[in-house]
């Protein structure tokens, strides 16, 4: 007795699964191409493309994180932390959007802020062995930021009224 090999059977979408999947399929694209850009430092399409893919696929934590990357490297930092800042919300676990909102805060000059975020960062990431270099990277931003903070808390030395400081 042959065994007939069954025909392969086609995946079938209601509509709406139709409409979701093929979303999903051109968010990826969209994404795949923004990777590409940035990779080519086209910044500027890179965002328009992950903002495509953020259309099409707006719970994805790693299009925000992403888009952020290319306007931080645009010197667009209050655009790029709203992007870290909506990856981080979208996945408690995509630590690297805490790690960027620390350098976001730092561009700025926002130092208390910066030292918030990679505290974050080192706490959520510090037994992560993929991580363990940026978690070093974080160490010493911390212990650097609090000097820093530190430093700007202590009061300046006046010279008494009546005497003019060299």
């Amino acid at each position: 007795m042959d065994m007939e090999e069954k025909p392969k059977q086609k995946k079938w979408y209601s509509p709406s699964g139709l409409k979701k999947h093929v979303n999903r399929e051109r968010a990826r694209h969209f994404y795949r191409m923004g990777t590409e850009k940035s990779k080519q430092n086209s910044y500027r399409e890179a965002v328009e493309c992950f903002e495509k893919a953020i259309e099409l696929s707006p719970n994805s934590p790693e299009c925000y994180y992403n888009r952020g990357v290319a306007l931080y490297e645009m010197g667009l930092y209050e655009k790029a932390e709203k992007s870290f800042y909506r990856a981080a919300e979208l996945d408690q676990k995509f630590t690297k959007a805490n790690f960027n909102l620390g350098m976001v805060h730092l561009k700025m000059g926002n130092p208390q802020k910066a030292r918030h975020y990679f505290k974050k960062f080192y706490r959520d990431a510090k037994g992560d062995q993929k991580q363990k270099n940026w978690v070093k990277i974080a160490e010493g931003y911390i212990a650097e930021l609090k000097k820093e903070i530190e430093a700007a808390k202590e009061p300046v030395a006046t010279p008494p009224p009546g005497q003019v400081g060299l």
